[in-house]
């Protein structure tokens, strides 16, 4: 056998022995490994951010392109008790020089869950927050907010946010989270602008402050935001309407009192109906515009400032009735009682000033300042000049007979009814009188007389 052949054999046994069982096994490694490393890391990412949220979350996949970059896929958060919460089609990771970067591919969260989302991330990244953690930046084209209801005949609401932005990161006040977006329904409009501040370095004991903006910019007009949404956070806003819409601004911090702060603003399409149904119902109907001003302090009331205006609708006679008996107002001399209970009102216009000394109504139907309400004939109800109080400013009614006024008579007469105590725990207390006064140091007394 020749040298040339020996060295041919020598080869060929090598490639097929020697080469070619270590070419398939790091190809098999090659395969494999990717496969069991994403299912591991899948499993890791599921762990830490079930962990991070306080939250159940789950995922379809996982990638790492690039190091330093990660994209999850399929990512759905849900609470043991509330049940789900949010459904992203993908999240993509990744850290620059500014933070961590979070893209957000279709996030659709549930709206009715925004409290205790709203709960997490101020517990979560807010309160727990250091100086050293890096800046977060989430970013989403669009976001879907969705609510769900039980009830058939009411119809399920969704809306649709674009340009979402949002960052989480320190600042000299404490740790702070802005975010603006735009409406979908109006994307040529200005963004709205929202903003949390957690004062846990200057302030003890720690608070956090919030506020929102619909118009940023002065100049420009106003996004008007749908208050079935902000009622997922203030559920009052739920009795003026499901087409009512706030275009403003609020700030607020919340204290163990309760809340301190104020309201700029103007609430479109306001559906009276609705907004006494659970105090007079069927006792007004029609559609207005309210502009408002107000301040709170410990979740009270202390000042309101505005004006209620409604184009035409009907009222009850005896919400007419309990009107002319409680506030400063008669029915016009030229007004007719209609033969029925029902009165149809052509515009009712009201200003009202309000704080701890009382009440001041003003009508807008006319120039003089006193029809409040107006018929397709004339005034029908207008104010009663030269009622005063010694205890109060000469223009003022007491803030009761405003309650006395929209409530029905067997409701105003129990302090403890339901109707009566959501009104009379957040409108204005009156000031002390000299009777209820105590001497310092001296504890109150009373003296029971019975019958």
């Amino acid at each position: 056998m020749s040298p040339r052949t020996r060295i041919g054999i020598h080869r060929t046994a090598f490639v097929s022995l020697c080469l070619t069982p270590t070419l398939l096994l790091v190809g098999w490694i090659a395969y494999g490994a990717p496969q069991r490393s994403a299912s591991v890391d899948k499993s890791l990412w599921e762990e830490e951010l079930s962990w991070i949220l306080g939250l159940d979350v789950r995922l379809e996949g996982v990638e790492q392109p690039q190091l330093g970059r990660t994209v999850l896929y399929g990512v759905t958060i849900s609470d043991p008790e509330w049940g789900p919460m949010a459904r992203i089609r993908a999240i993509e990771l990744a850290r620059t020089e500014q933070g961590v970067a979070i893209v957000a591919s279709q996030p659709e969260f549930q709206a009715d869950r925004l409290p205790q989302l709203c709960e997490i991330v101020h517990d979560r990244f807010l309160r727990t927050r250091r100086a050293s953690d890096l800046p977060v930046h989430f970013l989403a084209g669009e976001v879907t907010l969705a609510v769900e209801s039980n009830d058939p005949l009411e119809r399920p609401r969704s809306m649709t946010l674009t340009d979402f932005d949002l960052w989480i990161a320190g600042g000299e006040a404490g740790p702070q989270l802005s975010t603006e977006f735009r409406l979908a329904s109006a994307p040529d409009a200005q963004p709205v602008q929202f903003r949390v501040v957690r004062k846990n370095q200057l302030d003890a004991p720690p608070a956090t402050w919030w506020s929102f903006d619909t118009r940023p910019n002065s100049d420009l007009e106003a996004t008007p935001l749908p208050c079935w949404l902000l009622s997922q956070l203030i559920p009052s806003l739920s009795d003026l309407g499901a087409d009512c819409h706030f275009a403003g601004n609020c700030h607020g911090e919340k204290t163990a009192a309760g809340w301190d702060g104020k309201l700029v603003g103007r609430f479109h399409d306001v559906d009276l109906l609705q907004l006494m149904a659970q105090r007079r119902p069927r006792g007004i109907s029609g559609r207005a515009e309210l502009e408002l001003i107000a301040e709170l302090n410990a979740g009270r009331v202390v000042y309101a400032r505005g004006l209620l205006d409604a184009p035409g609708g009907t009222i009850r006679g005896d919400l007419v009735d309990a009107a002319i008996e409680h506030l400063p107002i008669k029915l016009s001399p030229t007004a007719n009682r209609p033969p029925g209970d029902l009165w149809r009102y052509r515009r009712l216009a009201v200003e009202f000033d309000m704080n701890r000394d009382g009440v001041k109504l003003t009508g807008w139907c006319d120039t003089l300042g006193d029809t409040l309400l107006e018929g397709e004939t004339g005034p029908l109800l207008v104010r009663e000049h030269g009622a005063h109080s010694p205890l109060l400013d000469s223009t003022r009614t007491p803030v009761l007979n405003l309650v006395r006024a929209l409530l029905p008579p067997t409701a105003a007469q129990i302090p403890a009814a339901r109707d009566v105590e959501s009104l009379l725990a957040v409108l204005p207390l009156p000031p002390p009188t000299s009777s209820q006064a105590t001497v310092e140091g001296e504890a109150p007394s009373a003296t029971l007389r019975p019958n």
